[in-house]
Parts: structure tokens; C-alpha cells; sequence
């Protein structure tokens, strides 16, 4: 049960560490202006702060899952797990990193 709150912790602080952009996010989303949204602006100075969070949440889920002895046991799973895992990495790693690869696919 452990392993479902570090999993939640992991895609909070990854949904904390993209509210710098969500005026953009919204404003590609529905097409409207996002000038209505700019007293989150102050929020884009905790982005590397909740960045790092959600990578340690996610690095230290992954470690009580596959490597802490004291778990259940996983073997009938494991491959099932290892998809999850696999999938929410790559969430994550699209949540963080939304600013820059939309400035890629703009460019």
C-alpha cells in the first residue's frame, strides 16, 4: 500500500512542478487568451524545487517497489509493474518537460 502513496506523491509534485505553465497550457488547450490566469505567474520560481520533488517521489517509489525487501512479494506481477512503472516515467518526464518540447515542436 506504501507504493500507491509514493506513486500518487510523484504525479502531484509533477503536476505542482508544471503550474508555471498552465496560461499556456490552458491557452493551447481552448484557443482563449490566458492573461486571466497570470496571478499564477509567481508559481514559476518553485518549478525546479517541485521538479526535483517528483523526481526524488518517483526515484524512491521505484525503490520500495523493485528493490526493498520488505514489499510483497512481486514475482507474479513484476512484468505487469515494470509497464506501470514504464508508463508513469514517461508521464512524468512529459508533465516536467511540457515548456520545452512544445518550444520544439514549434520550432
Amino acid at each position: 500500500m506504501k507504493h500507491i502513496k509514493f506513486i500518487f506523491l510523484a504525479i502531484v509534485s509533477a503536476f505542482m512542478a508544471t503550474l508555471c505553465c498552465l496560461p499556456a497550457l490552458l491557452f493551447v488547450l481552448f484557443g482563449t487568451s490566458f492573461s486571466f490566469l497570470s496571478f499564477l505567474e509567481p508559481l514559476s520560481q518553485y518549478r525546479t524545487i517541485f521538479t526535483m520533488l517528483s523526481l526524488v517521489s518517483f526515484g524512491v517509489s521505484i525503490f520500495y517497489i523493485f528493490f526493498n525487501q520488505n514489499t510483497c512479494s512481486l514475482d507474479s506481477r513484476r512484468k505487469r509493474w515494470y509497464v506501470i512503472y514504464a508508463l508513469l516515467g514517461f508521464l512524468l518526464v512529459i508533465l516536467l518537460f511540457y515548456p520545452e518540447i512544445l518550444g520544439e515542436l514549434y520550432a
